[in-house]
C-alpha cells in the first residue's frame, strides 16, 4: 500500500525500476510534484529487514538528491540534530510501548549544514502475536512555522519584560491599540487602562497644548514615517514624567498603518539636567557678578592710587626739590641726598602709574578699546621681549563699557598664557568688528597644547564666561605649529 509514495532506489529496489521504467516514471513524477509543493514526505520502516523507505519528498526535506538516502535506520538517525536524537528515540519508544500513534517535532541537519525543523507523525504495526512489524507515517517541514512561533514568543516576552514602554497606535484614529506592562506602569495605569484612549490623553502641556502636540507629531509621522524626541507625559494621577520616544510607522495586517511608539524613562535625567542647568546658570551669574565686582574694585583702587598716592608723591617730590635748592649753597651733600630722594619719589610715582594702568588702563575709559589694546600690546612686547604684530581696526561706534572691558581682559589673559606656556617667538593680534560681532584673534607659533585637556583651566574658564556673557563664541585651534584663539562677542554699542 506504500509503494506509490516511495523512491525504490532508496530501498535497494533498483530491479523493480528497471523492470517497468515507464510505469514508475508515470507514477512518481506527479507524486513528486505534490510532495515538493506541500513540503511533505512519506516513510516506512520494516522491522524484519531493517530497511527504511523514503519518498522523494522525504529526500527533498532532508536536502538529498534522489536516491541519496541509504535506506537504513542508522542513516536516518545520523541526520537528526545531535541535541534531539535521544528525545526522538525516547518518544518513539514510548509510542511503541503504548501501541499508539506518535507525533514528534525535532531538528534535522542537511548536508549543507543548515538546520530545519520537521514534524513526524506515524503509527506502528504489530502482528497477531503482538510482535512489532514496523511503522509508517509522514514528515512535513515546519521550519517557517517554528521560526514564526519563536519570533512571536520572543516578541511577546520582549514586550513584556523590556525596560522600555511600548505602545501601538492606530495611525488613522490616533488611538492606543496596545500598551505593554512597562508603559502602563510608567504612566500609572492599570492593565488595559490605556487601550482605546486617544494618544493626546497622555500628552502634558508644554509650549503647545496636548492635542496640538499630538497633531504636530502625527503630521511629522505622516510625512516622514518616523519621529524621535523627548515628550512630557501626563500620568493617570495627573503627575508628569519625561520620556525619550522613538515612533515608527509600520503596516499591521487587519488594522493598516500603525505607529510603534517606544518610550524610555528619562525623568530622573531630565530633572537632574534641569537642576544642573539651573546651577550652571546661577554659577554663571555669580561669576559675572564677581567679575563686575572685581572690575569695580580695580577701577576704584586705580583711582585711589592715582589720586591719593599720586598726589602725595607729587607733593613730596616738589618739597624735596625745594629743600634741595635751599640746601645746595649751605650743605651740598645734603642737597644731593635730597635730590636722590626726589628721583626716588619720581620713580615711585611712575610705578604707581603703572600699577593704575594694569588695574584699569585709563586709555580704556578715555580713548576706547582699540587704543587700550594697542597700548597693552606695546607694554607686553617691552616686558616680554617677544615680537608681536597687530592689526587693530577701528570700532565705530565704540562698544559699551562692559563689552570693552571683557574683550580687553580676554586679550590680557591670552597674552599672559602665551608668556607662560607657549614658548613662542612671535605673536599676531587682530581685532575687528563686522556684522554686529566684535572678534579678537591671537595667534602664536609656539608649542601648542591640547584644548580638551586644558579646557578646565581657570584662565580659559574665565574667558569662556566673558564670551558667554556677550552671547559669543570661543574657538581654539592648537597643534605643534602653534595656537590660534578666536573670541567673538555680540557688539552692543553705547547709545
Amino acid at each position: 500500500m506504500f509503494a506509490p509514495f516511495f523512491n525504490p532506489t532508496a530501498t535497494g529496489q533498483a530491479q523493480e525500476q528497471a523492470a517497468a521504467p515507464d510505469t514508475v516514471a508515470a507514477e512518481v513524477d506527479p507524486q513528486e510534484r505534490v510532495e515538493q509543493a506541500s513540503g511533505i514526505g512519506f516513510w516506512d520502516f520494516d522491522t524484519q529487514s531493517g530497511l527504511v523507505r523514503w519518498s522523494f519528498g522525504m529526500e527533498a526535506i532532508y536536502g538529498l538528491a534522489k536516491g541519496g538516502f541509504k535506506g537504513t535506520a542508522e542513516d536516518f538517525i545520523c541526520r537528526i540534530h545531535p541535541d534531539d536524537v535521544s528525545r526522538n528515540l525516547r518518544e518513539s519508544q514510548a509510542a511503541l510501548d503504548r501501541k499508539g500513534m506518535f507525533d514528534i517535532e525535532f531538528r534535522i541537519l542537511r548536508p549543507d549544514g543548515s538546520v530545519r525543523w520537521v514534524r513526524s507523525r506515524g503509527t506502528a504495526r504489530f502482528g497477531a502475536d503482538g510482535a512489532h512489524l514496523g511503522a509508517s507515517g509522514f514528515q512535513i517541514d515546519i521550519t517557517e512555522q517554528v521560526q514564526r512561533d519563536q519570533q512571536m514568543r520572543l516578541q511577546s516576552q520582549v514586550l513584556t519584560t523590556i525596560a522600555e514602554g511600548v505602545m501601538l497606535i492606530d495611525a488613522q484614529s490616533a488611538t492606543i491599540l496596545y500598551s505593554n506592562p512597562r508603559m502602563e506602569a510608567l504612566l500609572g495605569y492599570a492593565p488595559g487602562g490605556l487601550l482605546g484612549q486617544p494618544i493626546s490623553s497622555i500628552n502634558a502641556r508644554q509650549t503647545l497644548d496636548p492635542v496640538a502636540t499630538a497633531q504636530a507629531i502625527q503630521a511629522h509621522l505622516r510625512q516622514h514615517g518616523h519621529w524621535r524626541g523627548e515628550v512630557l507625559n501626563r500620568c493617570a494621577d495627573g503627575s508628569e514624567i519625561w520620556t525619550s520616544a522613538t515612533v515608527n510607522e509600520v503596516h499591521y495586517d487587519g488594522v493598516g498603518k500603525v505607529w510603534v511608539s517606544v518610550h524610555t524613562d528619562i525623568n530622573a535625567q531630565h530633572l537632574a539636567q534641569a537642576a544642573r542647568q539651573e546651577a550652571l546658570e546661577q554659577l554663571q551669574r555669580l561669576s559675572l557678578n564677581f567679575q563686575d565686582s572685581v572690575e569695580a574694585e580695580r577701577l576704584a583702587l586705580s583711582r585711589e592710587v592715582h589720586d591719593q598716592l599720586g598726589a602725595s608723591l607729587t607733593g613730596m617730590r616738589m618739597q624735596l626739590e625745594a629743600l634741595a635748592d635751599r640746601l645746595r649753597p649751605l650743605a651740598p651733600a645734603l642737597a644731593q641726598e635730597a635730590m636722590a630722594l626726589c628721583v626716588q619719589a619720581s620713580q615711585t610715582q611712575r610705578a604707581a602709574r603703572d600699577i593704575c594702568a594694569r588695574l584699569r588702563p585709563p586709555l580704556l575709559d578715555d580713548m576706547g578699546l582699540v587704543e587700550a589694546c594697542r597700548w597693552y600690546c606695546k607694554e607686553w612686547r617691552q616686558h616680554g621681549g617677544m615680537r608681536i604684530s597687530t592689526r587693530l581696526q577701528a570700532v565705530q561706534p565704540e562698544p559699551d563699557g562692559a563689552l570693552a572691558t571683557d574683550m580687553f581682559r580676554v586679550l590680557q589673559e591670552l597674552l599672559t598664557n602665551v608668556t607662560r606656556h607657549a614658548r613662542a617667538t612671535q605673536v599676531h593680534v587682530s581685532l575687528r568688528a563686522r556684522a554686529g560681532v566684535l572678534t579678537l584673534r591671537v595667534q602664536d607659533d609656539g608649542c601648542g597644547f591640547d584644548p580638551a585637556a586644558r579646557a578646565s583651566g581657570f584662565g580659559l574658564m574665565g574667558i569662556r564666561e566673558r564670551v558667554r556673557h556677550h552671547e559669543g563664541m570661543l574657538q581654539i585651534r592648537s597643534d605643534t605649529r602653534g595656537t590660534e584663539v578666536t573670541a567673538s562677542m555680540q557688539l552692543r554699542t553705547t547709545p
